[in-house]
């Protein structure tokens, strides 16, 4: 049976099909660009209160050290380590959310529907198939932060350990759709939009914060209760 030609109405019909199926995929891009960045922004305000919170803790650590040195003196050195590392890692991860942002025009900081580029972070932590030098770095202060906790807690909290163990692994990931091992990095930063990779950044923050309150409030609960 010979094969039919199409008409020029059902040409254009099929076209028009087709530039409407690109927009639905457009406007779809846009949503989910902005999603990300309104997710960027909560965590940027939980961030901010959780900080808020430590500090205090802090603040509250060190009255105690002062005024009974034997019980708290001991409880308040590990609690500065605790914080050194949590605020020079969430500082260094804020330098390279700094440097994403000046790619973006000042006019379009907010406008998170064209932060869809990849090409900062691609450029940055790739190189062909290999990571850069500053990918390394990456990696390597990922892997410096969670060993460097591990060592201050030095098991006293488990359930804690396991979560930094967790959340700031950089083993290989294994993709669902081909069950193949896929380097840490470009799993999780290689081709995604700027918005994206911000707020995954973002959110490393805030792992920081909520682990070094945890730790914090389980040291401070423990000594009090140790004291009644």
């Amino acid at each position: 049976m010979a094969k039919g030609s199409l008409s020029p109405r059902q040409k254009m019909i099929n076209l028009m099909y087709l530039v409407f199926i690109a927009m639905l995929a457009l406007n779809m891009s846009k949503e989910v660009l902005s999603a990300f960045g309104l997710l960027n922004e909560r965590l940027t305000e939980s961030n901010t209160a959780t900080v808020a919170r430590n500090s205090a803790f802090m603040e509250s650590l060190s009255v105690k050290a002062s005024d009974n040195p034997d019980r708290y003196a001991d409880v308040n050195d590990k609690a500065k380590q605790i914080n050194k590392l949590s605020s020079e890692f969430s500082n260094y991860l804020e330098g390279i959310k700094t440097e994403m942002m000046k790619t973006v025009p000042a006019d379009d900081q907010q406008n998170y529907e064209v932060q869809d580029k990849a090409d900062f972070l691609d450029q940055s932590f790739f190189q062909g198939d290999k990571l850069s030098l500053q990918g390394q770095e990456f990696v390597q202060n990922i892997n410096d932060y969670r060993s460097g906790m591990l060592a201050i807690i030095n098991g006293d909290y488990p359930d804690i350990s396991t979560d930094i163990e967790k959340k700031f692994s950089t083993a290989e990931v294994t993709r669902n759709q081909d069950g193949k091992k896929v380097d840490w990095l470009k799993y999780h930063f290689e081709g995604f939009p700027l918005i994206a990779s911000r707020t995954k950044i973002t959110q490393m923050q805030a792992d920081v914060n909520t682990i070094e309150n945890d730790i914090l409030s389980v040291m401070l609960e423990g000594e009090q209760a140790s004291a009644l």
